[in-house]
């Protein structure tokens, strides 16, 4: 009996675990650009990345010549996350967590994370942002940066986001004020 075709998270799951070892090859050239483009790093960065595939933010911060104190990438795929502890974890901090974004499987308490970047992994119709942003201490953070693609043509930024460019097309890139003294201002828990 043939399998049903897999959806919703589980499906990207099974999808991204496919593709990992190509991921690079296949999609590198596409999210290159949207960093460099959207990312602002300090020379030192604590770097949050939500959906972090094989770990392009990562690299991408140290081609840069960023000192990354703490990168934590989360995905749901366990093959892309396997892709990024080989290239990346004999350095130490590069840590690959399997989870759900929408469902953070760390509490940022402290306010550890500079950076909070997620990058094409939510759409008009999939995952929380607005989630995400409440359990996050933002009190530290220099920057979050959060696209949305939305398959309509209009792509919209979760609460508490503002529009601050376009990625591509249907693809908008969202940012978190920042408070006067420097750290993002959270507008969902303050």
């Amino acid at each position: 009996m043939e399998q049903p075709p897999a959806t919703g998270k589980y499906g990207v799951m099974v999808y991204y675990d496919t593709i990992a070892p190509s991921y690079r090859e296949l999609y590198g050239a596409e999210q290159l650009p949207k960093y460099s483009t959207s990312v602002r790093l300090s020379r030192r960065s604590r770097i949050l990345d939500l959906g972090c595939g094989v770990g392009l933010l990562y690299e991408y911060a140290v081609s840069l010549g960023v000192e990354v104190e703490l990168y934590v990438g989360i995905d749901l795929s366990f093959e892309s996350l396997r892709e990024l502890r080989a290239r990346y974890s004999r350095e130490g901090l590069a840590e690959a967590v399997a989870g759900d974004i929408d469902r953070l499987p760390i509490r940022d308490g402290a306010g550890v994370f500079t950076n909070v970047y997620s990058f094409t992994v939510y759409t008009c119709g999939y995952g929380n942002p607005e989630a995400v942003l409440r359990v996050l201490n933002l009190s530290s953070t220099e920057e979050v940066a959060i696209s949305v693609l939305c398959s309509d043509g209009e792509p919209r930024c979760p609460q508490g986001l503002s529009a601050a460019g376009e990625l591509g097309r249907a693809e908008v890139l969202c940012k978190a004020v920042k408070k006067p003294g420097g750290a993002v201002a959270n507008p969902l828990t303050e």
